[in-house]
């Protein structure tokens, strides 16, 4: 499954932003390169408040489970042109 990790809220989240408003709370902007999905953060303290400012949202094609049973492999394509 293409998006599993994500579907299950493991996302690789890269920072594409961050502004501090008073030199200890900064707000940052976070996207997976995975599924597109965005979060606006809150860090304070060294720690990270997840969606404290924006919740996750995500793409509507981010959202669509696959269908397979788990450990199905892919379809094949088929490589004859008379089909």
């Amino acid at each position: 499954m293409i998006y599993a990790d994500c579907l299950a809220g493991n996302h690789k989240l890269i920072a594409l932003f961050a502004h501090t408003s008073d030199g200890m709370e900064t707000t940052v902007v976070r996207w997976c390169e995975i599924c597109g999905s965005v979060v606006v953060d809150l860090d304070c303290d060294g720690r990270i408040h997840p969606g404290k400012l924006m919740k996750m949202r995500s793409p509507e094609i981010a959202k669509i489970k696959d269908s397979r049973a788990p450990g199905d492999p892919k379809p094949s394509r088929s490589t004859d042109s008379h089909q």
